[in-house]
């Protein structure tokens, strides 16, 4: 029975300790690897002085399967197609190809970009919000702000993974299409879009049906990798298993400390002894199986202390 007590007296002191030390070192943390995100995501300022905060990028879009139908070369800078050279050949009888560019002053911007960016302020908002004399009051209320910062971030990361899918009267009707100069021929669409560390470029060669409704009779894709995206990725990644981590060592504390609080007070005590109690303990809790094994040696002032720290990774 008082061995009992005593690892949950070092569970309970363990579990203060990460609330109050290891959780807030890990969302500072975690604040570091989302401030530099954040940075590198803060692309659109821009003076005249010094231009854009980030470097104009140049890309050729090629496709997957060689086809020559669709030529495209852009310059990207953050979330805005800056400027870009389209060459459309979508039928045999077509001859030349149809050229048609998007310029400066108008350029298209991939909204998907800007919505990572925005989860990804929301994320560092709540951490904000933490800072200076915070304490954290339970278990419950930690795990319910890492599952909110957790949320933000996957919502980030499927923002850039996962592009909204979208009717072709959507893309048609799509203000963007009107950055081309000059415009696109009315039986073409086109739809930029991200997804994973690709940027890609859809086009759909438009027919009318014999329902009189405008159908896709072909579609043609280029693309190509940039390199930041990839980053802002494995960022988003290693942000969710930094909150994953923190959230693990809070649970499996929690998770341990409900477990002993039935062994302690409803177990048949008087019918085993001490050693009998231990190996029960180790049984009852299969929760601590990753915990490092504690040993409680007997001081010789009769005080019971803890020979090995209980040690959660």
């Amino acid at each position: 029975m008082e061995e009992l007590i005593l690892e949950r007296q070092v569970l309970q002191r363990e579990y203060e300790c990460v609330l109050k030390h290891d959780l807030r070192k890990g969302l500072e943390n975690l604040k570091e690897l989302l401030d530099d995100a954040s940075s590198s995501l803060n692309f659109n300022f821009f003076s005249p002085e010094r231009g854009f905060a980030c470097k104009p990028e140049k890309f050729l879009l090629t496709s997957p399967c060689a086809n020559q139908q669709v030529k495209c070369m852009v310059t990207v800078v953050g979330d805005l197609i800056y400027e870009a050279d389209l060459a459309l050949k979508l039928t045999k009888q077509q001859m030349v190809p149809y050229q048609t560019r998007i310029y400066p002053e108008y350029p298209w911007k991939l909204q998907q970009i800007q919505d990572a960016k925005n989860q990804l302020s929301m994320a560092l908002s709540v951490i904000e919000n933490l800072e200076g004399s915070y304490n954290f009051t339970s278990g419950v209320e930690a795990l319910d702000i890492l599952d909110t910062i957790a949320n933000h971030l996957q919502l980030g990361q499927e923002c850039l993974s996962i592009p909204k899918r979208k009717t072709l009267e959507e893309i048609v009707k799509n203000p963007a299409v009107k950055s081309f100069s000059p415009n696109l021929p009315q039986d073409t669409a086109v739809s930029f879009y991200v997804q994973d560390c690709k940027l890609i470029l859809a086009v759909y060669h438009l027919y009318t049906n014999q329902m009189n409704r405008v159908d896709i009779s072909a579609r043609f894709q280029v693309e190509c990798t940039i390199p930041w995206l990839n980053e802002m990725l494995l960022l988003f990644t290693s942000a969710s298993q930094m909150c994953q981590q923190l959230r693990d060592k809070i649970s499996l504390l929690m998770g341990c400390l409900d477990y002993e609080q039935i062994s302690t007070f409803d177990l048949p005590v008087s019918r085993v002894g001490i050693s009998d109690q231990s190996s029960l303990l180790i049984d009852l809790t299969p929760e601590c199986k990753d915990i490092d094994k504690r040993w409680i040696s007997q001081s010789q002032d009769g005080t019971a202390t803890l020979a090995n720290n209980m040690m959660v990774n």
